[in-house]
């Protein structure tokens, strides 16, 4: 049998190229995996807080749903991180209450500061993670101001914590918290007896008879400091100057003195 050159040529090429198969078990190469977790969320300002700096906030927030006169009315002071590095703070200057905590009653008047000094425990450094809120202040106002009437109030926290953070250089910055109006109801201790309280932590050595105003006369004693014979404290009440009297239990009005 004879072939021709042409199925010579076509016998040749089908050897070369092999069988012809078909696989339906091929797979395509998987697109690179990707993560289905969710990125974490980035904090975004809150404007129930202070102003925004330098990727942080300040707030002051009380503390218990309503304040009462002659009970504890605590004011917290948080600092939350905004950015996505730590937070270095100095929270010492809140060391000086009445340089940084200003206290205005309804008429707009400063509440006058009631402590002998107004220099508290020192603040440590702290460090805020990024997304984190820290507490750097918890004070009860009664016990530092004169809250000694039932009526409307603003707090405000101004300066007193410095911080640093990559996003601003490092550069120190300060802060400045909200707003924060509240109103001071009635409560079952009289405002006078705490007052008086504070009052005598600071008077001279003895027993001590106080009169303000129509207020029942209180028997003060305090043995902590040398003796004096009487003495007169003058401060504001609703932006009226008036006297606090105080005289030895004995009844000896002896002159006042400033």
């Amino acid at each position: 049998m004879k072939y021709s050159p042409l199925c010579f040529i076509l016998g040749i090429a089908s050897l070369a190229c092999g069988p012809h198969t078909y696989s339906p078990n091929v797979k395509t190469p998987a697109a690179p995996a990707t993560s289905s977790q969710p990125s974490k969320p980035v904090p975004v300002p809150d404007p129930h807080w202070g102003e925004t700096v330098g990727g942080a906030q300040m707030r002051i927030a009380p503390v218990g749903d309503a304040f009462s006169v002659g009970q504890l009315m605590v004011i917290r002071v948080e600092v939350r991180n905004l950015g996505t590095a730590p937070l270095e703070l100095d929270a010492s200057g809140l060391e000086d209450i009445s340089a940084v905590i200003r206290l205005r009653n309804s008429a707009g008047r400063t509440v006058p500061y009631m402590r002998d000094s107004s220099r508290q425990s020192g603040a440590h450094p702290l460090t805020v993670a990024p997304g984190r809120t820290a507490v750097v202040l918890e004070l009860d106002l009664f016990e530092h101001f004169a809250l000694t009437t039932p009526q409307k109030f603003t707090v405000q926290c101004v300066g007193g914590v410095d911080f640093s953070a990559p996003e601003s250089g490092h550069a120190k910055q300060s802060l400045k918290s909200n707003l924060v109006a509240f109103e001071v109801l009635p409560g079952t201790l009289p405002s006078q007896h705490r007052f008086f309280d504070q009052i005598a932590a600071i008077l001279p050595n003895g027993d001590w008879t106080a009169q303000m105003d129509s207020t029942p006369r209180v028997i003060l004693s305090n043995r902590k400091t040398p003796a004096s014979d009487a003495l007169q404290i003058t401060y504001d009440k609703d932006g009226t100057r008036f006297a606090l009297h105080l005289w030895e239990s004995s009844e000896r009005h002896t002159a006042a003195q400033a």
